[in-house]
């Protein structure tokens, strides 16, 4: 327990120091804290370093793109039931998953309809990231987000899908 409020307080600072508000540091730590109360789990080898991990939350929220393209941004909300189903139907209208939350998907589209793509996404669990993350990239797909076990992956649709 002592590791456990120890990696949650590094992981707060960390989130703190890159320039997370406090509201939304205290509701990731709070979700970070449930989930190794009730799996068991150790932190470092559920989340890794405290540090890159704070990156890597940072990161799904701030996607990269063209700085001139105009986007519509919105949460849509879905559990682990349904959200492969939503992935789905948002990726054919457009939207790209930018990042994960409990119940909620962060996505953004261009605003002009001509400029938008495509978008099949993964859902994979696994409780070390690494493995995951590499075994997806070889098979073209990007990160998309993470929340807890779950990691999101997202690639541009073929024209045969």
């Amino acid at each position: 327990m002592t590791d456990d409020r120890t990696y949650l307080k590094q992981l707060e600072h960390a989130l703190r120091r890159r320039g997370l508000d406090a509201a939304r540091t205290a509701e990731v730590t709070r979700e970070i804290s449930d989930h190794l109360a009730q799996s068991g789990d150790r932190p470092r080898e559920a989340f890794g370093e405290p540090e890159q991990y704070a990156a890597t939350l940072l990161t799904a929220d701030q996607p990269e793109g063209d700085p001139e393209q105009r986007y519509e941004a919105r949460t849509f909300r879905a559990s682990a039931l349904d959200e492969l189903q939503i992935l789905a139907d948002l990726g054919r209208d457009g939207w790209e998953l930018t990042g994960v939350r409990d119940f909620g998907l962060h996505a953004r589209r261009p605003v002009e309809p001509e400029a938008r793509t495509a978008w099949e996404y993964a859902r994979r669990t696994g409780v070390r990231q690494e493995p995951v993350v590499e075994e997806m990239k070889a098979d073209g797909w990007m990160p998309a987000g993470r929340w807890l076990t779950f990691h999101y992956f997202k690639r541009a649709a073929s024209a045969e899908n």
